[in-house]
Formats: structure tokens, C-alpha cells, sequence
């Protein structure tokens, strides 16, 4: 049960520490320097909130194995690689590449415009990289324009 926890303790606390991080970005941004300063910092902080998304969907599927193993032991007491084999925990791992593989596919192929306002369709935003590529854009146009500035 511990090691179905730790990994399940990790995740939450990669994302905690990312949402601090954001905060902490946020937060620390003065509003008494050029708007280009101020268009960095929100970009950056654009960027983190992508890439927090992207890890959080992407190890999202692979949570579900020690999610069932901890929240069984928890509810129930039962020990679940006792009670339903080792090759039950590795088919449930095996499932939550499946899914991860076929959302990668799905978001790469793209996606219809009707979706774009679900939950669905952001998803596969996130796992297209499109809101990371776009901060990553917004960045590297600002650069440009401070650079074209001076």
C-alpha cells in the first residue's frame, strides 16, 4: 500500500508546488515598470500554467492504479494485489498507457472547433502543447519587440 501512496503523494504534491510557483509568480509582479515587463512576467506565468496542465493530464491516467490500490485499503481494507493478482495492477497500469497513448493520438490528429469549449476539447489542447507553443510565441514576440526597441 505505501508504494501505491507514494506515488500518488507525489503527484499531489507536484502540483501543489507548481500552483505555489504560479502564485508566487503572480504575486510578485510590480506594476510600475514598462508594460513590455509587465507582458513578460503574465506570459511566464502563462507558460508554468501550461506546463503545470500538461503534466498534471499526462500522469492523470497513470494515478489510477494506486489511486484504486489506496482508496480500496482505505474504504474497504482489502489489499488489492492479494485479492485480485499482481497481473490485475499491471493491467490497470497497461490501461493507463493505453489512455494516455490514445489521448496523445487524439490531440496530435486534432480536433473539431465544436469541442472547443468542453472540458474534452481543452484537455486536448493542453495535450497538443497548443497553450504552451502560444505563450512560448507571445515570449519570443515580446523579445523581439524589446530587442527592435533599443
Amino acid at each position: 500500500m505505501i508504494a501505491a501512496a507514494v506515488p500518488l503523494d507525489l503527484y499531489a504534491l507536484a502540483i501543489l508546488a507548481a500552483g505555489i510557483a504560479q502564485y508566487v509568480s503572480v504575486a510578485q509582479m510590480k506594476y510600475d515598470v514598462p508594460v513590455a515587463a509587465i507582458a513578460r512576467a503574465l506570459d511566464k506565468a502563462k507558460l508554468l500554467r501550461a506546463r503545470t496542465a500538461l503534466w498534471t493530464i499526462v500522469l492523470a491516467p497513470l494515478m489510477w492504479t494506486p489511486l484504486i490500490i489506496v482508496t480500496l485499503r482505505a474504504l474497504g481494507g482489502i489489499d488489492t494485489i492479494s485479492a485480485f493478482g499482481p497481473w490485475w495492477v499491471a493491467a490497470n497500469l497497461a490501461f493507463g498507457f493505453a489512455v494516455l497513448a490514445a489521448a496523445l493520438v487524439i490531440a496530435r490528429r486534432g480536433r473539431s472547433k465544436a469541442a472547443s469549449s468542453s472540458l474534452f476539447g481543452r484537455a486536448m489542447d493542453v495535450l497538443s502543447g497548443r497553450p504552451m507553443r502560444m505563450a512560448a510565441e507571445q515570449l519570443e514576440a515580446l523579445r523581439r519587440y524589446e530587442s527592435d526597441a533599443v
